[in-house]
């Protein structure tokens, strides 16, 4: 599998997420969520019956059935304790745990380094997807910002990302404070901008950077974006569920959704999933 192919996959996980979450906003707030599955498993809640999918949310009472050969892994939002079930089974989510009703007991085991993280995973929404297939009719007349945009950014020496513009190779980025101070002011050949080691940002201070651009057709296109520094509590306590060499998706995934609780964007694939091969 192709890091492509992975991109699609996480794309795609993404809507189904949205769908099924659109389709339970009458039913009861998600206790869990589903971070991995092979296989075919069906959700049966009070108000529908559906197909299991990655970043599936789980509330009380919901009912799961997986088909033999299936596994699912699903951690809850308020513990980060993982519970990894393999088919056939059934069972019932419960509010700090699923309660077997057939099969085998789950391995279960608690995610982040310390035991005493007090960190809430927030479910993964579509408003991610939304970075990754912006459509592209109207790129000629806008300059999109991609990232950080309205975010706590955790790289005290972030990348500043907008999206490329047909026929433009020059780009003026501006980075201010909210003093209106001008901290960096350079012309950039592409559409990426890595924040300089001699700017340091603060604690508590709203930052505004802003691109624009020159079109052939001589038309002058801008856009800016607000975005600050995370708390170094709370940057500790993020860094509890940082992914390390080797780990599962479902870490992965737990890392995602810890970073948009805490209204982090959720980085770049490459930041979070290995590089696949087929």
């Amino acid at each position: 599998m192709n890091v492509e192919k992975v991109k699609m996959l996480w794309i795609g996980a993404v809507i189904i997420a949205a769908a099924h979450c659109l389709a339970n906003t009458a039913s009861a707030a998600p206790v869990a969520m589903v971070t991995d599955i092979q296989g075919k498993g069906l959700i049966v809640s009070q108000s529908e019956t559906g197909d299991l999918a990655l970043l599936s949310q789980l509330a009380v009472g919901d009912e799961v059935e997986l088909d033999d050969a299936s596994r699912l892994i699903m951690v809850y939002l308020n513990s980060a304790d993982e519970f990894d079930i393999a088919g056939p089974a059934t069972f019932r989510v419960a509010s700090n745990q699923p309660e077997i009703l057939s099969g085998a007991e789950p391995a279960r085991r608690r995610l982040g380094i310390s035991g005493d993280n007090d960190v809430r995973i927030s479910p993964v929404n579509a408003a991610q997807a939304s970075i990754v297939m912006r459509a592209g009719d109207d790129s000629a007349n806008s300059l999109n910002l991609v990232s950080p945009v309205d975010t706590a950014i955790i790289d005290p020496h972030p990348l500043f990302r907008w999206e490329a513009i047909e026929g433009v190779t020059l780009y003026e980025f501006r980075l201010n404070d909210d003093s209106g101070n001008t901290l960096v002011s350079e012309e950039v050949s592409g559409n990426l901008f890595e924040s300089p080691e001699n700017v340091e940002f603060v604690e508590g201070v709203t930052y505004t950077w802003e691109v624009s651009a020159r079109l052939p057709s001589r038309q002058q296109l801008s856009n800016w974006a607000d975005f600050n520094l995370l708390g170094a509590s709370e940057k500790r306590q993020i860094n509890d569920f940082r992914p390390g060499e080797g780990a599962s998706v479902s870490e992965r995934v737990v890392y995602a959704s810890v970073l948009e609780g805490a209204t982090c964007k959720i980085p770049p694939l490459s930041g979070i999933w290995p590089p696949y091969e087929a």
